[in-house]
Formats: structure tokens, C-alpha cells, sequence
């Protein structure tokens, strides 16, 4: 593969496909967002956003078991171990699909006191239970479409990755419109034009096994029960990156609702509406390079491992600075999308919170980078430790100092609170890895 292109035009192609796929992956949340705007109301975006931390969780899972697998697979394809890899996918499929099915049923046995703990009041709770009851049954296939976008890249097949996730995002934006409009099916309508895209996108991801130079084929995975470790620990930093998504939005959802009121949570739904699609771009970038890493690691190419190195990480604090700025200049006309209703309380809540909320890319993209890299060369201890830090160990103990240091201000700085203070442990590593190709070919 390298040597066919240039290291820099293969990272390119590779980031450009997989920002691509991953922007489309993001539209049908964002879509959703919109249309329920325009026919529900501020009342049916709070609503969505109760049920928000669960679409990360399974979006998460499926990118856990997904990146965790093609990781081992390319490396395993790198250093000639074709029938290991082949095992490999193999397991990773049928491992994420009886997850999945466990998890639906789980779902739907404790749907009523999943929804309590997230926060649902009774003002909202029928629109809450109508999204979440179709989007969850639905579970399996989402975890499996992101498994299988994974490996496809993994198995040089970029662009029918992207093809395949851009699909099913136009696809719900089509039927988000005839749901809600036509049907008035509310969120439940919202909820079922989103589960048909990863069904589109799955379809696609068919035609990947009509190429005759695939590597991806069915081989008996058994004895590969110790291979579940590696995919956890290599995966779960993509896992950690949704997850946090999903911690965040559900404390900031409970403290801002004790402090503002519903109103508060239609604001923060709007901002975190924003925050799905940057986070959606900045991991498209990991995945985007990530094979390359992990195959120039397999293969030892000291001169394509570091060119790689330096060019993901200028683009990684370009494209946080990028939005950091967006965040500053265009505040008003973000928010306005979402406010179909010119509700004068929700934009005075959601401007200002937004602008101070977007500094934090300034130091996301930063630590993006560390954890896709060490994920990339097998690294999972120290992608798993920036994830935790950034995802889970800091929010609470910053959002419960910045929430009683500065009200509501505070609750909008916590993400670049957390944020700064992990990208200066991170710094340490960048440091670290800036060496690391040189150090394995020497």
C-alpha cells in the first residue's frame, strides 16, 4: 500500500474518506436534532438529549469492537499471519454481534429505570420512552455497522467505508422529514429513520466481499478467546471518546436541570449537538491514519512512521483550533438553526454556552491524537489511560469545583477545564512517541 503512494497523499485519502464517513455517521443525530426542532419544539429537543447518552454508548461499543479488532488485523496482515487475521474478524463479529443482542435485551427489560436515572422528568418521559424503545431494539445493528466500517479500512476499502456511512446519513435526513412531517410519527418517528441507516450502511459493506483482493473472510474463530483482551484494551479508547460524550451530557443534563429548568437542557442539547459533530470529525481523523500506523509499526517503516506522526498531529491542532474559532465567530448562527421558535430564553442561555464550551477543542484534538497513536502501535495501556483521564477521573471533580466557582459559566468551561489538564499529561507522550519509529528500527 505504501509504496504505491506517497505517505503523505495515502494520509490524505485515508483522513479526508474517513472524516468524510464519520461526519455522515454524525448526521443522523444532528438531523434528528433539527427536525424535531421544527415539529416538536425546545420541549422535543430536551427530550432527545435524555436519551442521548445511550446512542453513545452503543456507538461507542461498536467503535470499541471495531477499532479494537482491525487494529490486531492489520498488524496481524502486516507481519504475515493471513490466517490469524482471517480468525481475528472473525471473532470481533460474532463478539460484537451477541454484545449487541445482550445489550438490546437489557435495554428493554430496564428501560424504565434507565430512563429515571437519565434524568427524564414526567414533562418529558413520553418522548424520551418513544425514541428510546426504537433506537435501542436496533442495538446489534449499530455496534455491527461501526464494527464492519472499521475493518473495511482496515482492509484498504476506504471509500466503500465512506460510501457506506454517508449512505445511511442521507438516508435518515430523508426519512427524518417523512416521519415527522407527513406521519407526525414525533420521536418515534425520529427514532426509526435513524435505525435504518446502519441497515443501508451494512448492505454496502456487502459488496467489500465481492472484491476477489480482500483479505476479509470468514475463518473459524475458535481459540481466539484470548484475543478478546487486546481488542478490549486497543478498542476502548474509541469507546471512551463516545462514552465521555455520554457522562458529559448526562451530568451536565442534571445539573444544568436543577439550576435553569428544562429550558437549560434544550440549550445544552443544542451545544451538544455541535460538540457530536466536532468529536465525529476529530475521531474520523484517528481512524483515518490509524491504519497506516498500525501497518507502518507492523512493517517497521521508520521514514513513513514518522512523516505520519508529524502530519496527524498538526492536523489534529489545526482542526481544534479551527473550531475553537467557530465557536467564537459564529455563535448566534449555530443556535439559530435549532431555534425554529426564536425562543428568546434558549438563545440567551445556549450563545454564550456554546462560544465557552468550543475553547475546549483547542486541547481535544490534542489528545485525540495521543489516544488514536498509541492505539495504532498497540499501545492500549497509555490510549486507554488519556481516554479515562479525558472521559471519566476529571469531569466530575472539575464540573462539581467549576459549577460552585462560577454558576452556569462554569458548567460551560468544565470540558476545557478537563481537557488542558489532560493534554498536559498527554504532552509527556507526544514527546515519547515523537522518537518511537526510530526506536523500533534501531
Amino acid at each position: 500500500m505504501a509504496k504505491l503512494q506517497s505517505t503523505q497523499s495515502l494520509f490524505f485519502k485515508y483522513v479526508s474518506l474517513a472524516v468524510l464517513s464519520m461526519a455522515g455517521q454524525s448526521l443522523f443525530i444532528l438531523a434528528d436534532t433539527f427536525f424535531i426542532a421544527l415539529g416538536v419544539g425546545a420541549e422535543g429537543i430536551a427530550a432527545l438529549n435524555i436519551v442521548l447518552p445511550i446512542v453513545n454508548i452503543v456507538t461507542g461499543l461498536g467503535w470499541m469492537f471495531g477499532v479494537g479488532g482491525s487494529t490486531l488485523f492489520t498488524i496481524e496482515q502486516s507481519t504475515g499471519k493471513t490466517n490469524k487475521s482471517r480468525k481475528t474478524f472473525s471473532f470481533t463479529f460474532l463478539v460484537t454481534l451477541l454484545f449487541g443482542v445482550l445489550l438490546a435485551l437489557i435495554f428493554s427489560i430496564f428501560k424504565q429505570p434507565i430512563l429515571s436515572f437519565l434524568g427524564s422528568t414526567p414533562q418529558l418521559h413520553a418522548m424520551s420512552s418513544a425514541y428510546f424503545t426504537v433506537y435501542t431494539a436496533f442495538t446489534p445493528v449499530f455496534m455491527l455497522s461501526f464494527m464492519m466500517i472499521c475493518f473495511l479500512r482496515n482492509d484498504h476499502s476506504p471509500r466503500l467505508a465512506t460510501v457506506a456511512l454517508l449512505s445511511g446519513g442521507l438516508l435518515n435526513i430523508i426519512l427524518d422529514y417523512i416521519f415527522i412531517f407527513p406521519l407526525g410519527w414525533g420521536l418515534a418517528g425520529a427514532a426509526l429513520a435513524t435505525c435504518m441507516s446502519p441497515i443501508l450502511s451494512l448492505l454496502i459493506c456487502s459488496f467489500h466481499f465481492r472484491k476477489k483482493e480482500r483479505q476479509l473472510r470468514w475463518q473459524s474463530p475458535k481459540g481466539q478467546m484470548k484475543q478478546l483482551q487486546p481488542i478490549l484494551s486497543n478498542g476502548f479508547s474509541s469507546f471512551m471518546n463516545e462514552f465521555s460524550s455520554a457522562l458529559v451530557m448526562f451530568v451536565f443534563n442534571r445539573v444544568i436541570l436543577s439550576m435553569v429548568g428544562t429550558i437549560g437542557v434544550s440549550a445544552y442539547a443544542i451545544i451538544a449537538n455541535m460538540n457530536i459533530i466536532v468529536i465525529a470529525i476529530l475521531t474520523g481523523i484517528g481512524q483515518g491514519f490509524q491504519p497506516l500506523i498500525s501497518e507502518f509499526y507492523g512493517t517497521k517503516q521508520k521514514k513513513e512512521g514518522q512523516e505520519t506522526f508529524r502530519l496527524g498531529l498538526w492536523v489534529y491542532l489545526l482542526i481544534g483550533f479551527l473550531f475553537a474559532l467557530i465557536g467564537i465567530i459564529f455563535p448566534q448562527e449555530m443556535v439559530g438553526i435549532f431555534n425554529s421558535q426564536n425562543n428568546i430564553q434558549l438563545t440567551e442561555l445556549a450563545v454564550p454556552g456554546l462560544t465557552l464550551y468550543f475553547t475546549s477543542f483547542i486541547f481535544t484534538g490534542f489528545n485525540f491524537f495521543v489516544i488514536y497513536y498509541a492505539a495504532a502501535v498497540n499501545d492500549g495501556r497509555l490510549s486507554m489511560l488519556i481516554s479515562l483521564l479525558r472521559g471519566l477521573i476529571l469531569i466530575l471533580p472539575v464540573l462539581l469545583i467549576m459549577s460552585q466557582w462560577r454558576d452556569l459559566q462554569g458548567v460551560w468551561l468544565t470540558m476545557t477545564a478537563v481537557e488542558l489538564l489532560t493534554a498536559l499529561i498527554s504532552f509527556r507522550f507526544v514527546l515519547y512517541y515523537r522518537k518511537s519509529f526510530q526506536k523500533i528500527t534501531n
